[in-house]
């Protein structure tokens, strides 16, 4: 079973406010496999902001979907 593991979620944000944890396996967003790391910043790249990315998750042996809204990323500060 391939999919990507999350390694972090940032509190208040889309992934965290889809019950999304640490540790957890994405398997697959709106049904594109996980299988790569080019899969899975291009399937989150391309979602405009406002855009649900259905997933399907492994936790703890136990698959279920999430759902999550897609933000705006704070603009970069200036140097």
């Amino acid at each position: 079973m391939n999919g990507m593991r999350v390694d972090g979620v940032v509190r208040d944000g889309p992934a965290h406010q889809a019950g999304i944890r640490r540790g957890d396996v994405v398997l697959s967003v709106n049904q594109l496999p996980m299988d790569n790391f080019e899969n899975a910043a291009n399937a989150i790249a391309r979602a405009k902001p406002g855009t649900e990315l259905k997933m399907e998750v492994l936790r703890e042996q136990q698959r279920f979907h999430a759902t999550a809204v897609t933000g705006e990323l704070p603009p970069m500060p200036k140097s």
